[in-house]
């Protein structure tokens, strides 16, 4: 009985493995690493339609590290190309995947790409996905990030402005006088960490809920369901804007 019992399990066991070890053999999954120099760059602009942007510094000057994780279907024969343009001190990073036939079939195939870049810790930066996410961490230089439902994290002590439609923002500005940024978002929710030695104004506003480690007022206007807050800081020598139309917005202590 023991045996037919054990018999059965792994029968079970196979019935349901095989399906998915042969749905994971339809993938193929290609890396691609470049590095790419630009005299006189100052900036680098990113736009990646197919999946996530992660960035980190680099350990040199006027060069950038490109790695390239692509994830398709065996029939799919597109190519990865970002060949990076220089115009005048922004370099500019457009992901596309390029058709080696005619079939009009493969542009509706799946397929991800999920790029890693190692960029000047003082090159400003502008990043764009789609439902992709974006990761900066440990930068001085202003930060741009815009996705539609991605999650957006970044530490940075400089500037960062982000736009999120619907996707969570994460934000720990690491300069204590919190240079003046801006996040926006309709149902994503905000979270923004700075020092208490700040010296700036951050205003809120959301229908959504508020809070903060620090003093604030709130102010709704009668009839209004949107909320407004307002934190004063230090020399308020900044001002740190923070605007959804549903998500939650939240102002942390966070000491770099």
């Amino acid at each position: 009985m023991n045996n037919r019992m054990s018999i059965f399990k792994w029968f079970v066991i196979l019935l349901f493995c095989f399906p998915v070890l042969a749905q994971e053999d339809q993938w193929l999954k290609t890396r691609s690493e470049q590095i790419f120099e630009f005299k006189g760059a100052k900036s680098i602009r990113v736009v990646n339609s197919y999946g996530d942007i992660r960035v980190k510094k680099a350990p040199y000057k006027d060069r950038f590290l490109l790695i390239g994780n692509v994830q398709q279907k065996k029939e799919d024969t597109c190519k990865l190309e970002y060949d990076p343009v220089l115009k005048g001190e922004e370099v500019l990073v457009n992901v596309t995947l390029s058709s080696q036939t005619e079939d009009k079939k493969e542009d509706t195939l799946p397929r991800r790409v999920d790029l890693s870049i190692l960029v000047p810790v003082d090159w400003e930066c502008e990043f764009e996905t789609q439902s992709g996410k974006i990761d900066a961490r440990d930068m001085i230089a202003s930060i741009k990030a815009n996705s539609f439902s991605g999650r957006i994290y970044i530490r940075t002590a400089g500037v960062a402005k982000c736009i999120n439609r619907q996707g969570a923002t994460v934000v720990y500005l690491t300069d204590q006088k919190a240079l003046s940024s801006s996040f926006e978002s309709i149902t994503g929710d905000i979270e923004v960490g700075l020092s208490s030695k700040s010296d700036c104004q951050i205003t809120a506003s959301t229908t959504g809920q508020i809070s903060s480690d620090f003093s604030m007022t709130i102010d709704r206007q009668p009839g209004s369901t949107i909320k407004h807050m307002k934190i004063l800081m230090g020399k308020e020598t900044a001002q740190l804007a923070i605007k959804s139309k549903h998500g939650k917005v939240k102002v942390l202590h966070h000491e770099p």
